[in-house]
């Protein structure tokens, strides 16, 4: 009985192919690859074109990789790899990996240093995610095709271990057998020669956050370090479960404030009655409040309401007791105990005990409500910081 074909799928990162599909050669040369070097064990089964597009990018990815039935074993980009401001496809993919393949990364770029210094240039990434095996490729298709030749042989054998297959079961006869089954030797030079660095496909999306804090209710700090972009269950499914990071680039106080005086026609002070007049006009003048506006503790982010212990560390998965919205006669929220969290929304009151908000970016979604549409349990790991 035939051994059942790995299935393989190919992403093209491309605003230009995107728009015009016609433009796209790499689709043609890597299924040439796969189906006269693949010794028979590669089925393409699917093949989509996206912008140089962070997220566009990231959900086909998910889709392949945690929704699809057809149980994908391989997924194959193609461009977005090179140093241009717009080249973020290694990030964008680096994000979702559960593991990362440097291996296969060494090969490739191995393979391509034989033939020039410009093979530096290139960043490809490699790993898994789930059950599937995830490759970067330049955007050239000379470059694609001999980069994914470098690699070709030893795909098998990884996808086959990311499946599941008992590894013992795998490596029964030693990596002699391992290499015959594969069709090469150790001392054979893997891959091809080629050249390839400048790709012309690519997309920016930087991602950071700057937050001041301080409204009665701690000492609010970043407890994560930006460049982790910790991301929920599934970004595309709903605003409980997006992404916990922006996708909008960071600008320095200075710099926005720059760029408003820039956008900011001149003022003119002028003396109106307090009525509907007043729409579009600012305050020439500060205004107090007689009172505290809101009457009660707000938070001043959206994101989970905790009891912080003693210690100051808040380390693992917490239960979410309830939810308090900024909206109005919502005040029917419950005492919150030590080990338990709340959902609140920026403006909305804190819950009673409450000493301390945790912004949903420093947070990772891992169960739902049994209705889908409320967290269940959150993960928080934050660390006491030094006064």
């Amino acid at each position: 009985m035939a051994e059942a074909r790995l299935k393989v799928a190919l992403l093209i990162v491309s605003t230009t192919a995107a728009k015009d599909p016609s433009t796209d050669a790499s689709q043609l040369a890597l299924g040439d690859v796969l189906d006269k070097e693949g010794g028979g064990k590669w089925e393409l089964i699917d093949t989509k074109i996206v912008s140089d597009v962070v997220t566009q990018i990231q959900r086909q990815i998910m889709l392949w990789a945690d929704v699809a039935a057809e149980g994908i074993n391989l997924i194959v980009t193609t461009g977005g790899t090179g140093f241009a401001t717009t080249d973020n496809t290694p990030e964008a993919v680096s994000a979702l990996l559960h593991k990362q393949a440097p291996g296969l990364v060494h090969g490739m770029l191995a393979a391509s240093l034989q033939v020039t210094p410009f093979a530096m240039m290139s960043r490809p990434v490699a790993g898994i995610r789930n059950k599937t095996v995830i490759v970067t490729l330049p955007g050239s298709p000379k470059g694609a095709k001999e980069n994914l030749e470098a690699i070709l042989k030893m795909l098998p054998h990884a996808c086959q271990q990311a499946a599941g297959m008992d590894s013992r079961a795998l490596h029964a006869g030693g990596v002699k057998k391992l290499e015959a089954d594969a069709g090469i030797d150790s001392i054979s030079k893997q891959g091809h020669p080629h050249s390839h660095a400048h790709h012309d496909h690519g997309h920016h999306h930087g991602h950071g956050h700057s937050h001041g804090h301080g409204h009665g209710h701690g000492d609010l700090v970043r407890h994560t370090n930006p460049n982790t972009n910790p991301i929920s269950n599934d970004p595309s499914l709903g605003p409980s479960r997006r992404s916990r990071e922006s996708p909008y680039p960071m600008l320095s106080v200075d710099d926005a404030l720059q760029k408003i005086r820039e956008h900011t026609p001149a003022s003119e002070i002028t003396t109106s009655k307090v009525d509907t007049s007043l729409a579009g006009r600012v305050l020439a003048e500060d205004v107090s409040a007689r009172e505290n506006v809101p009457g009660f503790r707000a938070s001043i982010v959206d994101g989970y309401a905790v009891v912080v212990p003693k210690d100051g560390k808040l380390d693992g998965v917490f239960p979410v007791v309830s939810v308090s919205h900024a909206a109005p006669g919502d005040t029917a929220v419950k005492d919150l105990q030590e080990g338990q969290i709340a959902r609140i929304t920026t403006g909305a009151p804190l819950p009673p005990g409450a000493t301390s908000v945790i912004m949903v970016e420093d947070t990772v979604l891992k169960t739902m409500t049994d209705d889908g549409k409320e967290e269940k349990e959150v993960d928080i790991h934050i660390e006491a910081r030094e006064s």
